[in-house]
């Protein structure tokens, strides 16, 4: 409804929203960057590290979830889970019709990118599979990287190349904390929460679909188990394998050596089994049929013409 409100009032004045993964008319490299001190200091560092900064920061738009955690067995659980279902979600959620002004019939065009950025805060979280990965762990990850950006004497500040212990004292401030962790730009990360990142601007429907989705799954003990069982050995790189199939052959990539038409099947399954509520599982109905069309939302959708 509230999209339909903000649709209507642009039409009034002759304006379009568009609901798309990147940006429906302009090479990135045209576009100006947000003026803020934390955005210039990553483009300027991100210049440095991978060849597609430019596009992250000024050409793409996303759909982010955040899902809670309660205790630190709880956090492994889900960012293990999450990270494992990351291929899946890229996929489900592409819908980049455009890219660099240009048609596009590349899948999962956000991942693409981001697994040219910066190797040391993108991608999949390092140790995330190792027995001992825990809130430790995470945070070795964290400190012992460049940060770019640092809170100091109440603002945001650019650091380069700087670790954290060359920065901040022995003990951290909360707010010193959240910026070191808003540096890191895994596709799973956390901040006060955890955020998955995997997925494009989406239309309403999608974004509903894509909300209950990860509601079923991530708030249900037994579903959380069922994945990790039903992908019990997969690694790190099991998982950027997995990411860069979807990138190269869409639905039909073979995602943890099976198709992944059948392991989305699957997953959209253990959601629906896990939603009680017929009027919630009516949400998911977008993804079950983008499944069985073996059709991205960026195929899919002809507002996207």
């Amino acid at each position: 409804r509230l999209y339909l409100q903000i649709g209507l009032a642009l039409a009034a004045h002759g304006l379009r929203a568009w609901a798309l993964g990147c940006h429906p008319t302009t090479r990135a490299e045209a576009l100006p960057l947000v003026p803020r001190t934390r955005d210039e200091a990553m483009d300027r560092y991100f210049k440095n590290t991978g060849s597609c900064g430019t596009q992250v920061m000024r050409g793409t738009a996303a759909t982010l979830l955040s899902i809670d955690y309660f205790d630190e067995m709880d956090f492994v659980r889900k960012m293990r889970v999450a990270s494992l279902l990351t291929p899946f979600f890229a996929l489900l959620c592409d819908n980049a019709p455009i890219y660099q002004g240009s048609r596009n019939s590349m899948c999962s065009v956000r991942t693409r990118i981001w697994q040219d950025v910066d190797h040391d805060r993108c991608g999949v979280v390092p140790h995330l599979m190792d027995l001992d990965f825990g809130f430790a762990r995470y945070a070795e990850n964290v400190l012992t990287k460049p940060q770019i950006t640092a809170w100091r004497t109440g603002r945001v500040k650019a650091v380069g190349s700087k670790t954290a212990p060359e920065l901040y004292a022995a003990h951290l401030s909360q707010r010193e904390a959240a910026q070191i962790l808003s540096n890191f730009f895994y596709d799973v990360r956390l901040k006060s929460r955890i955020e998955l990142r995997a997925a494009d601007s989406m239309p309403p429907r999608y974004i509903a679909a894509y909300a209950q989705l990860v509601k079923s799954v991530f708030g249900s003990p037994a579903a959380l188990q069922n994945v990790l069982r039903h992908y019990a050995g997969i690694t790190t790189l099991d998982i950027t394998t997995a990411k860069l199939a979807v990138c190269k052959d869409g639905f039909n990539a073979l995602a943890y050596g099976k198709p992944i038409s059948s392991e989305l099947t699957w997953l959209l399954m253990q959601a629906r089994s896990r939603t009680p509520s017929q009027e919630e599982r009516a949400l998911l109905d977008p993804f079950m049929a983008l499944v069985m069309k073996r059709k991205t939302i960026r195929e899919t959708e002809s507002y996207n013409e």
